[in-house]
């Protein structure tokens, strides 16, 4: 009956009788007949069991195959696929950076004539400190006393075209290290204080160069100093790669110019310094040689060169910062800023207006007499 319900019959124990001496010693006369303890003690047949047996382990039943229950399957949830965004197309991306390229160009036409007019007026005040007479045209200083005057000596030859190179440089230290750092300067501002520190940076290591090819400006310096040829070139080499050593850190200054939404997408970032720093530095470059050329025959022979020079010395400024791809701009709190509507036509219409004054107003010349007076003594009424 118990196999029939799937269960193993309990094992039964057999009763061994004891073995009388007579049997005993009728079995040993048996031939081949071994002893074997039937009646011993228990340490021999613990001697003849091994001590311990394996458990076998217990059959499963059909019945209990037929009631499992089955484990409940867990459905996968389906992978998420993580699609690149598209990038957006070239036409739609040209459309949005009209505004802050025509924005930056008017930018760097302002900051353009910011560093000129600060440059030629320490200049002219340099020079009027000799009792020298200048007048400022809109492509050169021009000095009325001319070339051969007495009133001319190798120390306020080298003072006078000196100062305006070494202002312009304390000007661009002044706001790469101090005010392009701190967080008050708008947005707007921000990107004219850049021009402004990189035509300052230009107006001394590119005059330099400009000096050395034409021997006017700073060259002068060089020349009254003596220099050898061949160290002058490689001073000027020297300068325009610090130049481009400036504006490859001066990258996270530039970064700072464009939202930040730009900035995550590389594509995108890449024509957000294009449109803002490298375009507008080609564009205003040849728009102001265009604008600077002479309507009459100038004192400096080669003064247009000298300034063509300095102005495309920018270009060692920008495309190094292009280039930075370890640079990273601050996100300021304020972001309604980026909100707003950039008035880019509305700054280079502006930029265009203050350059045609300003070829208008100079193209006749301005004249500066300059004399300081300083008397001490005695006081007879």
């Amino acid at each position: 009956m118990g196999r029939l319900f799937g269960k193993k019959p309990a094992p039964v124990n057999k009763v061994r009788r004891p073995v009388t001496r007579e049997s005993l010693a009728a079995n040993r006369m048996i031939p081949g007949y071994e002893e074997t303890p039937e009646n011993g003690d228990e340490s021999s047949e613990a001697a003849q069991q091994p001590e311990s047996l394996p458990l076998e382990p217990r059959r499963k039943t059909k019945k209990k195959a037929w009631f499992r229950r089955s484990p409940k399957r867990v459905e996968k949830a389906p992978a998420i696929q993580i699609n690149k965004p598209a990038p957006e197309p070239r036409y739609r991306v040209l459309k949005q950076e009209m505004k802050p390229l025509f924005n930056s160009l008017g930018w760097f036409i302002l900051a353009y004539l910011t560093i000129y007019l600060l440059y030629q007026g320490v200049t002219i005040l340099a020079a009027g400190t000799y009792n020298i007479d200048s007048v400022l045209y809109y492509y050169e200083v021009f000095f009325p006393v001319g070339n051969n005057s007495p009133l001319w000596n190798r120390f306020n030859i080298i003072v006078i075209t000196f100062i305006g190179p070494f202002i312009s440089l304390i000007a661009a230290i002044i706001l790469l290290r101090g005010v392009l750092p701190m967080k008050k300067p708008g947005l707007r501002s921000r990107l004219y204080f850049i021009w402004i520190a990189w035509f300052g940076i230009a107006h001394f290591f590119g005059a330099f160069v400009g000096g050395i090819i034409t021997n006017l400006g700073f060259g002068y310096v060089a020349n009254w100093l003596y220099m050898n040829v061949w160290f002058k070139i490689l001073v000027s080499l020297i300068f325009l790669f610090i130049m481009a050593i400036i504006g490859y850190y001066s990258a996270r200054f530039t970064y700072e110019t464009i939202p930040p939404a730009h900035r995550a997408k590389r594509s995108r970032l890449r024509w957000a310094l294009a449109s803002r720093f490298i375009i507008p530095v080609i564009l205003g470059t040849l728009l102001l040689i265009a604008v600077k050329i002479p309507d009459q025959v100038p004192q400096h022979e080669n003064i247009q060169v000298y300034d063509a020079v300095i102005i495309s010395s920018m270009i060692f400024l920008a495309v190094p910062a292009f280039f930075n791809r370890k640079a990273t701009g601050r996100t300021f709190l304020n972001k309604t800023q980026w909100i707003k509507r950039s008035p880019g036509i509305a700054t280079f219409i502006l930029a265009l207006l203050l350059l045609a004054g300003f070829r208008l107003l100079l193209s006749q010349g301005v004249y500066f007499l300059i004399r300081f007076t300083f008397e001490m003594g005695l006081y007879q009424g």
